[in-house]
C-alpha cells in the first residue's frame, strides 16, 4: 500500500511506467512524465503532514527549510546538468574538428 491509498499508487506506477516506455523513445517527454508525477509528490510531502487512510505522517522538516534545500538541490541538478551538457558539446566539436582536419590533411597528399 502507498500511504494506504491503492488507486494513486497505481495511477502512479502506471504513469511511471508510460513515462519509461515513452522515454524509450522520445527521452526529454518520457523524462519529463516520470519527473512531473514524482515532483508532485516530492512537494505535497514535504510542504505539511499528508493524511493517509488511518495516521498522518508527522511534519518533521520546517517549511522554510525544505523550501531551502529543494531550490538548492535542483539548481544543483541544474548546473550539473548544464555542465555535462557543455562538456560533450565540446568534446564532439572536437571530434569534428579534428576529422576535418585529419580529412583536409589526407586530402592534400593525394
Amino acid at each position: 500500500m502507498y500511504l494506504g491509498w491503492t488507486i494513486e499508487a497505481m495511477l502512479k506506477l502506471s504513469v511511471t511506467i508510460v513515462g519509461s516506455v515513452v522515454g524509450a523513445s522520445k527521452p526529454g517527454i518520457g523524462m519529463a512524465v516520470v519527473v512531473s508525477m514524482w515532483m508532485f509528490d516530492v512537494v505535497r510531502i514535504g510542504m505539511g503532514p499528508v493524511l493517509t487512510t488511518s495516521h498522518r505522517v508527522e511534519e518533521d522538516l520546517p517549511r522554510i527549510t525544505f523550501a531551502v534545500l529543494t531550490v538548492l538541490f535542483f539548481c544543483m541538478l541544474g548546473i550539473i546538468a548544464g555542465l555535462a551538457s557543455m562538456y560533450y558539446t565540446v568534446i564532439a566539436r572536437r571530434r569534428r574538428w579534428d576529422q576535418m582536419t585529419c580529412y583536409a590533411s589526407t586530402k592534400n597528399w593525394a
